[in-house]
């Protein structure tokens, strides 16, 4: 019975198709299929993330009323290969990743070194810095084993901030521009 089903999808494919069509569409898929098995010596990370007022609950990247300065750019992973007890520290350049802080998801580049790496987040306001860390709270660094050609998950992670976390941000057009949150028990809504 399986022989004649692909049989006959053979023959339809074939009657459908000259051969030297058929030829070069193997070639080509033979291509990407060799091209997507290519390894490299490197790992990647994923996650995910949920961004929340620190003192309201909104999920946002934006509050309305809030000059859009303010705004989180994006979510920042770092990571640093686990020697001793030094598990999490500062972003370095090739170590970090920015993601656009509404996707709510990122998958690195493979570009992490192979071993026990420790992962942390930070959000990134729109002068590519992040605030103060009085001013957010993230989860404890994530240690994975990075393995060469494979993602590590990260699985979901929570971020809250203060909705006036950016205030360090001025535009040189905005310098008078000063951040205020609302009052306690007014909510804020979201722009993004």
């Amino acid at each position: 019975m399986m022989n004649r089903k692909r049989e006959s999808l053979t023959v339809t494919f074939v009657k459908t198709k000259s051969k030297g069509k058929i030829v070069v569409q193997c070639c080509l898929l033979i291509g990407l299929v060799l091209a997507a098995c290519e390894t490299t010596d490197k790992g990647a990370a994923e996650f995910g993330w949920i961004i929340r007022d620190k003192n309201r609950g909104n999920s946002c990247c934006a509050w309305e009323g809030i000059h859009p300065i303010y705004s989180l750019k994006g979510v920042r992973l770092c990571w640093a290969a686990v020697s001793g007890n030094t598990q999490s520290g500062t972003c370095m350049p090739m170590h970090e990743v920015d993601f656009a802080c509404h996707l709510g998801f990122g998958l690195t580049p493979f570009m992490i070194d192979p071993g026990k790496q420790s992962f942390w987040v930070e959000p990134v306001c729109s002068d590519g810095n992040p605030p103060d860390k009085r001013l957010y709270d993230v989860p404890a660094s994530i240690v994975r084993d990075v393995v060469a050609s494979r993602a590590v998950s990260l699985d979901v992670l929570q971020i809250t901030v203060d909705p006036c976390a950016c205030r360090h941000v001025q535009a040189d057009d905005q310098e008078d521009l000063v951040c205020q949150p609302p009052a306690e028990g007014i909510s804020l809504s979201c722009t993004q």
